[in-house]
């Protein structure tokens, strides 16, 4: 009698769920983050983005592409704008809404390095 059970297929994303990229306005920051993949994210997020900013410049983010699909993709947003604010100051356009909610309760956004232009708000959904 065989035991073996056939091999199964395990399949893994190569690239990263999101992307980073420059344009003439600041660094437009895309994708869906979940927990799977918040925390790779959270670890990539400053980095990239130091390496894309001008030194000594406000950064300015746009999150108009970016979707935190659960909790742990929302806390790990903050921890990354935690390490980015260090850097320098930070201006997020577009934020969503449970991430500028999020930053709002945890006083982010006093002190003048973290600030939210045009949050978006919650889309609607119909049944």
């Amino acid at each position: 009698m065989n035991h073996l059970q056939p091999q199964q297929s395990v399949s893994f994303a190569l690239e990263p769920e999101w992307t980073i990229t420059h344009h003439a306005d600041g660094i437009a920051v895309g994708g869906h983050i979940d927990a799977s993949s918040a925390l790779a994210f959270a670890r990539s997020l400053p980095l990239d983005v130091a390496a894309l900013a001008e030194e000594g410049e406000t950064i300015q983010l746009d999150l108009h592409e970016l979707e935190l699909e659960d909790g742990t993709a929302v806390a790990e947003a903050v921890n990354a704008l935690r390490a980015l604010v260090k850097l320098a100051p930070v201006v997020l356009w577009h934020a969503p809404q449970m991430l500028a909610h999020t930053l709002y309760k945890t006083n982010m956004l006093s002190g003048g390095r973290l600030a939210l232009e045009l949050p978006r708000e919650e889309e609607s959904r119909s049944s």
